[in-house]
C-alpha cells in the first residue's frame, strides 16, 4: 500500500532581518519579551506542521500554556495583538478559529514545489481557507503531464449553498443536498474525485452514487489520500483515453481492486529505436548500406594502390 501523502512540511525559512521588523517585531518583544516571540514561533511551528493553517480552541491554547510554560490570560493577549498586526487573518479567527495568513501560504507553495514534482499531483487546499488569489498561485518550475500549478483549490464544503435548486432540471442537487445518503465527512472527497474523472475523461458519472462511494470509503480507510485518487485518474486516463480501453475509465475500474496497482504503476517510456533503416538521413543525406561486398572491394582497391606504389619504388 502507498504511504499516506502529508501536507505539512519539516521546516519553513525565517529572514535573517526577523529581529528588525519595527512595525511588528520590535513592539512585540517591547511589549511581551521573549514570550511573543516563544509564542510567535510555536503557531507558525504548528501550522506548517498541518501545512498551512492551524485550528484554534481552548485546549489548543491550554497546551500551548503548559508547553511554553505561561499563563493562559498572557497567551490570549499576545493572540489578539498578533491578530491586531495582522500576522494572521483576524477574519477567518474570528470565523472559524483558524490562524493563517498570506505570507505564510506564499511561504508553504514554495516549501512544496520540490513535492508535488515528485508526486505528480498538486496539493489540495480548502477554498475556504485559501486566502491567496488563484492567479497568484505558484506555477510547477518543471512541465508535468496534467499538473501546473502546486495548489488545487476546491470548496470542501458549499454549505452556503445546501439545498440549491439546480437549474436544469428543476431538481435539488445531490452532491450539495443534506438529506443525501453522503456521508458528511467524506462528502467534499467524492465531490472532489468524482469531478476530477468527469473532468479529465469527459464522463458524467454522480459524486452521490452508492457503489463509488463504498469504493472511496474503502481506500480512505486503510490510508489512502485524496491525491492517490488523483494520481489514478491522470495516469490511466493520460494511458487509456481515446484508445479501445477507454470504456474502462469508470470508477468501478479504477478504485477498484487494482487501485493500488494503479497508483504505483511506473510511467511507461518508448524506448528509442536502435535498429537501423535504410531510410534514415544525417542531415538530409541518405544513409549508406555497407555490405561485405562494399568492404571487399575497398580493401581490394587499398592493396592495389600499394602494389603499384612499390612497383615504382615509391
Amino acid at each position: 500500500m502507498a504511504r499516506p501523502l502529508e501536507n505539512g512540511i519539516d521546516y519553513f525559512p525565517l529572514n535573517v532581518d526577523f529581529f528588525d521588523d519595527k512595525e511588528n517585531i520590535k513592539p512585540i518583544i517591547s511589549q511581551f519579551g521573549a514570550d511573543g516571540i516563544a509564542l510567535l514561533m510555536y503557531l507558525y511551528c504548528d501550522i506548517y506542521k498541518n501545512g498551512f493553517y492551524s485550528n484554534i480552541n481552548d485546549d489548543f491554547l491550554h497546551v500551548a500554556s503548559m508547553d511554553l510554560r505561561m499563563n493562559y490570560n498572557k497567551i490570549g493577549q499576545m493572540l489578539n495583538n498578533f491578530l491586531a498586526r495582522s500576522l494572521f487573518d483576524k477574519t477567518l479567527y474570528q470565523t472559524v478559529k483558524v490562524l493563517t495568513a498570506p505570507g505564510i501560504q506564499r511561504r508553504y507553495q514554495l516549501a512544496i514545489k520540490e513535492r508535488v514534482r515528485k508526486r505528480k499531483a498538486p496539493v489540495i487546499v480548502d477554498k475556504k481557507y485559501w486566502l491567496i488569489p488563484e492567479m497568484e498561485i505558484e506555477e510547477v518550475s518543471v512541465k508535468i503531464e496534467n499538473v501546473s500549478t502546486v495548489i488545487k483549490v476546491i470548496s470542501f464544503y458549499d454549505t452556503p449553498r445546501n439545498n440549491v435548486v439546480s437549474p436544469r432540471n428543476n431538481e435539488i442537487n445531490p452532491c450539495n443536498n443534506q438529506q443525501s445518503k453522503v456521508k458528511e465527512s467524506n462528502s467534499y472527497l467524492y465531490k472532489a474525485i468524482v469531478e476530477h474523472l468527469n473532468e479529465k475523461c469527459g464522463t458524467h458519472y454522480r459524486c452521490d452514487s452508492t457503489d463509488t462511494m463504498q469504493l472511496i470509503d474503502e481506500k480512505i480507510a486503510i490510508g489512502y489520500s485524496l491525491e492517490d485518487f488523483f494520481k489514478v485518474i491522470d495516469q490511466k486516463s493520460s494511458e487509456w483515453l481515446n484508445t479501445e480501453w477507454q470504456n474502462f475509465l469508470t470508477p468501478s475500474t479504477l478504485f477498484g481492486k487494482k487501485f493500488e496497482k494503479y497508483l504505483n504503476q511506473k510511467t511507461s517510456i518508448k524506448k528509442k529505436d536502435n535498429t537501423r533503416n535504410d531510410s534514415n538521413k544525417f542531415c538530409k543525406f541518405p544513409q549508406r548500406n555497407y555490405t561485405p561486398e562494399y568492404y571487399a572491394e575497398i580493401e581490394a582497391s587499398i592493396l592495389k594502390n600499394q602494389y603499384v606504389q612499390q612497383k615504382e619504388g615509391v
